[in-house]
């Protein structure tokens, strides 16, 4: 197998970048895949000033889905260095209205890229005789937000330099001074702490507090990987 092969694998290369204004303009420029027989999920990458700078395709599936693999999505926006993304796919059935996993995986995108500070800015689903539906035109992608904008207020979930952490420890800087929930240790705004958010427990990063707190941590977590399989 060449590399000729995995064309449809290799990100189009876009020497003139162009934007859009609304849905409709996202809906026209990619109204080819409305011929396609199978459900094709498109990722178009944008800049600062919202000109398209890339474009991928994520997945090929079958006639009525097609995987999404959130992770991935992020990766590629990181890579590509963009500020916003605009998610397409279309549906062989000529129906565009969204089904609750087309409703599901847009949230998690959409919650997914708020954290890492980029933002979803559509998710266009293609039907036939040039109907779309858009989760922007619905309201849906500024719910989404809001949704873990009140999350965030309400103390559900710790922020931290557009970081968020809900449930596991993470490895942070000090917002506050404070003390060691081990050894009373001093802890000034800066330093660097290992913060467990369901007790509200902070360590600080000697051998036997911090540093002990994240290898039992880990090695937990690895057993229960194992555990799992």
């Amino acid at each position: 197998m060449s590399l000729d092969d995995l064309k449809i694998f290799q990100r189009p290369v876009i020497e003139k970048p162009f934007s859009f204004c609304t849905s409709a303009e996202v809906a026209e420029k990619m109204s080819g895949y409305q011929k396609a027989d199978r459900e094709i999920f498109v990722l178009l990458f944008l800049n600062s000033k919202n000109f398209v700078t890339a474009i991928e395709t994520h997945t090929v599936g079958n006639v009525d889905s097609a995987p999404v693999y959130v992770q991935q999505v992020l990766r590629s926006a990181l890579l590509n260095n963009a500020c916003s993304l605009i998610c397409v796919h279309n549906h062989p059935s000529g129906d565009p209205d969204p089904s609750m996993s087309d409703r599901e995986i847009t949230k998690q995108i959409g919650l997914g890229a708020h954290v890492v500070g980029i933002r979803l800015l559509d998710h266009v689903i293609l039907g036939d005789a040039g109907r779309y539906f858009s989760f922007a035109d619905n309201g849906d992608i500024g719910d989404y937000e809001k949704e873990l904008d009140q999350k965030v207020a309400a103390g559900k979930v710790e922020q931290n330099n557009s970081y968020y952490y809900a449930g596991d420890p993470y490895w942070l800087r000090a917002r506050f001074s404070g003390s060691c929930s081990r050894c009373k240790k001093e802890i000034k705004k800066g330093d660097r702490v290992f913060y467990f958010p369901k007790t509200k427990d902070v360590f600080c990063d000697d051998d036997l507090c911090g540093a002990a707190e994240s290898r039992s941590f880990e090695a937990a977590a690895q057993d229960e990987f194992y555990y799992n399989q």
